[in-house]
């Protein structure tokens, strides 16, 4: 029986994949502990969402007119109209996640991210990619959340809790006394040497110059 590869992966929801299908899978890395532990893997799987890696691979230009402003970036499946979102958050800027399928795009939307003051984050990997490069952020909860179990998953890869703010003024507390003194993002040495094909030259080296601050 030929076995499959499924690199790195988290789960959606809490639904327990056959282990007949699990025993023909190699899982290299999981999301969070909590795939690892529905996945019945090892304790010593390696943890952590591949976006964290961005850093090593992209340098993001800041843009100075976000400076000091706060964004939010709601799910891809929040109808409210872009004046809602912005009253019920009350941000300074909404940065939609939805995005031509181009590299420059793709990097655009980072930068923006990480030029901003604070992230309040309806889609997951907008928080993922401000926790990747250090920008405060919190979870935004008023409209719509897609499957809570990524969003336990993740939270607990980095040790926070899953708190949903509804505005920016009630992010920024959250930040400050429950995620920031709680938060420790996983080395991405150990992520990065978990990748099944070829890696550019150099950048495991990187990566365990970062884990080294």
């Amino acid at each position: 029986m030929r076995r499959r590869s499924a690199g790195r992966c988290g789960q959606r929801d809490e639904k327990i994949i056959d282990r007949r299908l699990r025993t023909r899978c190699h899982f290299h890395g999981v999301r969070g502990p909590l795939t690892r532990n529905r996945l019945e893997l090892p304790a010593d799987t390696v943890i952590g969402d591949p976006a964290l890696l961005l850093p090593l691979l992209h340098e993001p230009q800041l843009l100075p007119n976000l400076a000091g402003r706060t964004i939010c970036v709601p799910h891809f499946h929040d109808r409210a109209s872009d004046e809602r979102i912005l009253e019920q958050s009350g941000a300074d800027l909404l940065l939609r996640p939805t995005l031509p399928p181009s590299l420059d795009a793709l990097l655009k939307m980072i930068d923006m991210i990480c030029s901003a003051d604070f992230v309040l984050a309806g889609a997951l990997h907008a928080a993922i990619i401000a926790c990747a490069y250090h920008k405060p952020f919190a979870y935004f909860i008023e409209n719509y959340v897609d499957l809570p179990f990524k969003w336990l998953d993740f939270s607990a890869s980095v040790n926070i809790p899953t708190l949903f703010a509804r505005n920016i003024p009630e992010a920024k507390r959250a930040w400050s006394t429950l995620l920031a003194p709680t938060l420790h993002r996983p080395p991405l040495a150990p992520i990065l040497s978990t990748f099944p094909g070829p890696l550019q030259p150099g950048l495991l080296e990187q990566a365990a110059a970062w884990d080294r601050g």
